[in-house]
């Protein structure tokens, strides 16, 4: 009886750990200024798994429940030019800041 009470202890324990990484951090305009409303997305470089945010009204936006690993993160918004940051490594329970600048797009 002790046995499988300590091993269903033990169990329940493992599954309340978490091994998920979060991409947070602010997008700005040239100006500094807070972008509102770009599309952050998070995609992950072996499986090719997406996982999106949109910037609030400060600028902040945050990716939760990533699984560890290498990521490319693209930040699109009307009137500016997409970012794209590659080789982003996650690690388990790592919070990553990623802070991008926004240039205004160009007009031909």
């Amino acid at each position: 009886m002790f046995r499988v009470v300590s091993i269903a202890f033990a169990v329940t324990a493992l599954s309340a750990q978490t091994f998920n990484a979060r991409i947070t951090g602010a997008i700005l305009d040239s100006s500094q200024a807070a972008a509102p409303g770009a599309v952050i997305t998070a995609v992950r470089v072996d499986t090719q798994t997406k996982k999106t945010a949109t910037s609030a009204a400060s600028g902040e936006y945050s990716i939760p429940l990533l699984l560890p690993g290498v990521y490319e993160v693209t930040v699109e918004a009307p009137g500016f030019q997409t970012q794209t940051r590659r080789d982003v490594r996650l690690e388990i329970n790592q919070t990553a800041t990623l802070n991008l600048t926004l240039s205004p797009a160009t007009t031909s």
